[in-house]
C-alpha cells in the first residue's frame, strides 16, 4: 500500500443502506487514488461486526477480487424484499409535526433512492419531488410552491420555507386581529351565564325569606278555657254579672 490514506472511510457494521455506505467508501477510495487491489483490503478492514462476518461468508471467488465483493454484499444486504419495503415506505411516508421540511426533503431523497436503485437519478428526483409537495398542507404555500416549478427536492424547500417566512407571519397577524371580535364573545357569554347565576340566587333568596317571614309571624292565640258562670252554670259570663235570682233557704220565697 502506497503512503497513508488522505482520507479514511468510515466502518460499515452491517447496519443502515449498504448503498449509502458504498458511495462513501467509492468516493474516498477515488480521493485516495486506490488501485482494485487497496480498495479490496481497506474494504475488509473497514467491515466490522455483523458485515466482517458476512463476506468472510462469501465465496472464496467474491473475496478475491473487489468487484466481485461489491455484487455479493449488495445482495446480502440490500435484498429485492428489502427493496419492497422500501418502496412501501416511500410511498407511506408523511412528514411528522415536528420534523422540518428540509429533514423530510432530505428523507424522501434518501428513500426514493433506496427504493428505486434502477431508475435514473432525475426520475428518483421527480418521484421524491411529487411525494414532498403532495405533503404541503397549506393551501397558498402549496399553490405557491407548484407555481415555481421546482425540479429538485432541494429547490422545493427552499422555496417552502421562503414563502413561510412570508406568509405565515401575515396569518398570524390575521388571526389576532380577529381575535377581539372572539374574545367579546366569549366575555359576553361569560357575563350572560353570570348575570343568569345571580338571578338565580336571588330567587332562591326571595323564597327562603319568605318562608322564614311566614315562620316568624306571631301564631293566633289559641281559644282560653270558656269562662262559665258558677251561680246559674252557663257560660259566657260570671257571677257577679249573673241576672238569674238567688235561690233563698227554706221555701224559696224571699224575706219581707
Amino acid at each position: 500500500m502506497a503512503g497513508k490514506p488522505v482520507v479514511l472511510p468510515d466502518a460499515y457494521t452491517g447496519e443502515g443502506s449498504w448503498d449509502e455506505w458504498l458511495e462513501h467508501f467509492e468516493n474516498v477510495a477515488a480521493v485516495n487514488k486506490w488501485t482494485p487491489e487497496q480498495e479490496l483490503l481497506w474494504l475488509k478492514v473497514r467491515l466490522t461486526g455483523r458485515a466482517q462476518r458476512a463476506f468472510k461468508q462469501l465465496p472464496e471467488e467474491a473475496q478475491a477480487a473487489y468487484p466481485e465483493a461489491v455484487k455479493a454484499l449488495h445482495e446480502r444486504f440490500e435484498p429485492e424484499s428489502k427493496r419492497v419495503l422500501y418502496v412501501a415506505e416511500f410511498h407511506t411516508r408523511t412528514k411528522k409535526k415536528s420534523e422540518g421540511w428540509a429533514d423530510f426533503g432530505e428523507d424522501l431523497r434518501v428513500l426514493a433512492d433506496r427504493a428505486f436503485p434502477t431508475l435514473g437519478a432525475d426520475a428518483r428526483q421527480l418521484l421524491a419531488l411529487q411525494q414532498y409537495l403532495t405533503q404541503l398542507d397549506d393551501p397558498q404555500v402549496a399553490f405557491a410552491v407548484k407555481q415555481r416549478h421546482p425540479t429538485t427536492v432541494e429547490a422545493a424547500v427552499r422555496i417552502t420555507l421562503e414563502l413561510e417566512s412570508y406568509l405565515l407571519p401575515k396569518q398570524r397577524v390575521a388571526r389576532v386581529e380577529e381575535a377581539p371580535v372572539d374574545h367579546l364573545g366569549i366575555k359576553q357569554d361569560a357575563l350572560l351565564e353570570t348575570m343568569s347565576t345571580i338571578l338565580d340566587r336571588l330567587e332562591r333568596l326571595e323564597t327562603q325569606s319568605s318562608v322564614t317571614l311566614r315562620n316568624n309571624q306571631p301564631k293566633a292565640k289559641e281559644a282560653s278555657t270558656p269562662i262559665i258562670c258558677y251561680k246559674c252554670g252557663k257560660e259566657g259570663h260570671y257571677a257577679r254579672g249573673c241576672a238569674a235570682k238567688k235561690k233563698l233557704p227554706g221555701n224559696g220565697r224571699p224575706s219581707a
